[in-house]
């Protein structure tokens, strides 16, 4: 059963309710021989003793539980919470013990003999049993407001990290673009960077529109990296000794994808692994089983780059953005392996998604 019903609206009245009817059996079934209790004897009247009992029995329940035990117990102030016990005690046992003895003296004058100390020993032990009561339920339902509020607090700072996480990617990944094409503008290669603009501009319509959800569309993932590839292969020339090849293999359809969750392990082949001063080449493969994601790249890594450069997977911003988001998004969902052997840098992400 889900424990956080018990805090739902109306839920507390019935637990008061529902410790009022113990009280009932309590009366009823203690203090004589017979086991009927002082007042439910043949004759009398047991409607007084009742609400007598249920007044002040619910105030102790509700006083303890609601008030004593969420603002001293809970808080560790024993002090004040032991002070307000023994103010209670005092106050319960003495007011309801009175009001018995008036009711005794008016409608049963039979039980006048049986004097204040028997009658305040058995609201003593009831007392005792409605403080166990409230006590267990004050503190399991001080623990469940709890935990629901910093439950309700780490959701908060997790989407605020991811707002924070995402908006981070788009002036990432338009610096990048940006570069590349103003390096085709110095070349005067005028025909790539009229191509360039009309890839980037798509590019930044998936970024302005698709982005503001949560997830996209795998097919639109996977189309946004195509581009994004077309984009920086515009800076080569035929005579660049560099091969780029993107295969897919699998159906997308019906999955979901975290938006612009691949680019920065597609932008750093490029920013770390192209090189057109020597043979370089780039091969990224993604395979679609069923809703597992397998997205592997190969790259060269650049001759003179620092030896840190293809692998400082916690430092710059877009890769470090990318483990932050797959904890967030996808813990225990996800496979992330990072190596480089022989001057190649080998990346492979699998992930499970959600249709």
């Amino acid at each position: 059963m889900d424990s956080r019903r018990w805090l739902r609206p109306g839920v507390v009245e019935a637990s008061v309710l529902c410790g009022l009817g113990l009280l009932y059996m309590i009366v009823i079934g203690a203090g004589t021989e017979n086991g009927m209790g002082y007042f439910h004897q043949p004759g009398h009247d047991f409607t007084w003793p009742l609400i007598n009992g249920a007044l002040f029995n619910g105030a102790t329940f509700y006083i303890h539980g609601f008030v004593l035990i969420p603002r001293y117990f809970m808080r560790r102030r024993l002090g004040r919470y032991a002070a307000g016990v023994a103010l209670l005690t005092a106050v319960v046992i003495g007011a309801k013990t009175a009001g018995e003895m008036v009711i005794i003296a008016f409608g049963m004058p039979d039980l006048a003999g049986l004097g204040f100390e028997p009658l305040a020993l058995l609201n003593l032990w009831m007392l005792i049993a409605y403080l166990v009561l409230s006590g267990i339920y004050g503190v399991t339902r001080y623990s469940l407001a709890r935990g629901r509020a910093v439950a309700r607090l780490e959701r908060e700072n997790t989407a605020f990290e991811l707002s924070f996480l995402r908006s981070q990617m788009s002036p990432h990944f338009l610096f990048n673009a940006l570069n590349n094409l103003y390096s085709l503008g110095l070349q005067r290669r005028v025909d790539q960077v009229t191509d360039g603009i009309a890839q980037l501009a798509a590019l930044l319509r998936f970024v302005l529109y698709d982005c503001q959800s949560d997830t996209v569309s795998l097919e639109k993932e996977i189309e946004f990296l195509r581009r994004l590839v077309s984009l920086h292969r515009l800076m080569l020339s035929e005579d660049d000794d560099v091969t780029v090849t993107f295969d897919v293999a699998g159906e997308a359809d019906g999955l979901t994808v975290a938006p612009m969750l691949l680019s920065p392990l597609v932008e750093n082949a490029f920013k770390h692994g192209l090189s057109v001063e020597h043979p370089s080449s780039i091969a990224i493969e993604i395979a679609i089983d069923g809703n597992e994601l397998r997205f592997e790249q190969r790259n060269t890594v650049r001759p003179g780059a620092p030896a840190e450069s293809a692998t400082r997977t916690a430092s710059g911003v877009g890769l470090a953005n990318l483990r932050k988001r797959l904890e967030l998004l996808y813990p225990d969902r996800y496979r992330l392996a990072l190596s480089e052997a022989d001057g190649l840098f080998h990346t492979t992400l699998s992930l499970e998604l959600e249709s």
